[in-house]
């Protein structure tokens, strides 16, 4: 266990002394005090998915599924009332940290948006390149094309009220049970930004909520300094 906490505190202090260099220098432009709010919030995503990640690598075939709305960061208006998604600062470095230090965990899209949508996203958000041959693009799931009314139903039995707020959210978990249907031997993983008591009950240690973790100050910031 000692180890474990160790070896998480080292994966966590060599990136972050890079990463922390790297933000501060793409917003060299902004005001100090708000860099500082930016870095705060990135410190806690980075180290709150570090932490998970070590514990999940001591697992066999380990696929994270990873939200992408409120996760890798938002859709903002530009100056022209163009919408675009704006990453956290850094999100794609970050990745690629952790391919390289756990190279034996596979990563993959989980959203309610199409494959074309996600793409858009990438390029939108000056990443496509980077990040598009990250992720295991088997495993993109696109749930689109879900029965939508037959879903909603269904999370009304489940949720009740807060239908509205987690429907989403149920498409991808029947969206990620049919992957497992067809891959039985995927240890799966979930990252998102929301995951509502009976989701989070339901998947244990298997998922991660970075609700916390939200970047709405971040991009707000960013999108201003475009």
């Amino acid at each position: 266990m000692e180890n474990i906490l160790a070896n998480k505190e080292q994966l966590f202090s060599d990136f972050w002394v890079i990463q922390e260099t790297r933000i501060r220098n793409l917003l060299k432009n902004v005001p100090v005090e708000k860099i500082d709010i930016i870095l705060e919030k990135e410190k806690k995503f980075t180290k709150k998915i570090l932490d998970k990640i070590t514990t999940w690598s001591n697992e066999g075939n380990v696929l994270i599924g990873w939200d992408v709305d409120d996760t890798m960061g938002q859709y903002r208006k530009d100056k022209n009332s163009n919408y675009k998604f704006i990453f956290r600062p850094g999100f794609a470095e970050f990745l690629k940290y952790l391919k390289e230090k756990f190279p034996n965990i596979k990563h993959g899209l989980v959203t309610d948006r199409s494959k074309e949508e996600v793409a858009e996203s990438f390029e939108s958000g000056g990443h496509f390149y980077d990040l598009r041959d990250l992720f295991n693009k088997d495993y993109r799931l696109d749930v689109k094309n879900e029965n939508n009314r037959r879903l909603s139903d269904e999370a009304t039995k489940h949720f009740g009220e807060h239908k509205s707020l987690i429907v989403g959210l149920y498409k991808k978990m029947n969206a990620m049970s049919k992957v497992l249907e067809l891959n039985p031997n995927i240890n799966f993983k979930l990252i998102d930004d929301y995951l509502p008591v009976d989701i989070k009950e339901a998947l244990g240690d298997n998922g991660l909520s970075v609700s916390d973790c939200i970047p709405r100050e971040t991009i707000n910031i960013l999108n201003q300094a475009q």
